[in-house]
């Protein structure tokens, strides 16, 4: 039987400190053993605390004031070793690594073209070094992550509004392929963040090394009882904005 690895992500819209208990208590109900959290805080750092709480470690980047950066909750028997992959754009503060039972896992967050001051300049130039880091990985046993505001153009959108599309479809160029659509088809359609006008967009993604098998990837909006996200129309409050996707990861060896 081929060993696996249960691997996800969840956009946790830089949760104030009063909220934080009850993101991480929704967050641990999900089927990961390794969970990446987008749009981490420097005023998450009680994440540990609450994190091991429920069984889990936490590493997390410490991004600069007024920018948001990405967790790594690792499940308590898990083996995990430390990685050093720096952001291509600092001081963005976007990828955090781990190595993961023997996998290389990349967390990421990338820039949206209005999240900075001249966030288009700053998005291309952070997918530029994105592909990089890909490079350098696409021969391992590698994951890649997160939250990267940008999808197919056309396809993850429901209008056409994604800002450098080309290079979100070029990682597969350099070694990564799209493991949700691997699993749902190249003409699928999933949201896991709805405008404030209602348009939903697949923002939050997985990407995978050839060394590895894509076994299961799915978007969840409800678990343990717990609402992640209300889509337009539902009536009812979400502890973020951001379905979560999960994935279950073939270990090929």
């Amino acid at each position: 039987m081929t060993p696996t690895l249960n691997v996800g992500t969840w956009n946790i819209r830089g949760a104030a400190p009063d909220r934080l208990e009850t993101v991480v208590a929704a967050a641990a109900t999900l089927d990961a053993d390794v969970l990446v959290l987008t749009e981490s805080t420097r005023q998450h750092l009680a994440l540990h605390d609450l994190f091991a709480g429920h069984g889990w470690d936490i590493h997390a980047t410490l991004p600069p004031a007024r920018y948001r950066g990405v967790a790594i909750a690792v499940r308590s028997g898990v083996t995990t070793e430390r990685v050093e992959v720096a952001d291509p754009c600092s001081p963005w503060a976007g990828v955090a690594a781990l190595r993961v039972e023997g996998v290389t896992l990349i967390g990421l967050y990338g820039p949206g073209s209005d999240s900075v001051v001249d966030g288009r300049k700053i998005k291309e130039e952070w997918w530029r070094g994105l592909h990089r880091i890909a490079d350098d990985h696409r021969q391992l046993p590698a994951i890649m992550i997160g939250d990267l505001n940008n999808g197919v153009r056309g396809v993850d959108e429901w209008s056409r509004t994604f800002h450098r599309s080309e290079l979100f479809e070029q990682l597969a160029d350099h070694g990564f392929d799209d493991g949700w659509r691997s699993r749902h088809g190249s003409a699928a359609r999933a949201a896991s963040w709805w405008s404030r006008t209602g348009h939903p967009f697949r923002l939050d993604h997985i990407h995978t090394t050839r060394s590895l098998a894509v076994l299961e990837a799915d978007y969840v909006l409800r678990s343990g009882g717990h609402q992640l996200v209300s889509p337009p129309g539902e009536g009812r409050s979400g502890v973020s904005d951001h379905a979560a996707l999960v994935a279950t990861i073939g270990l090929l060896g």
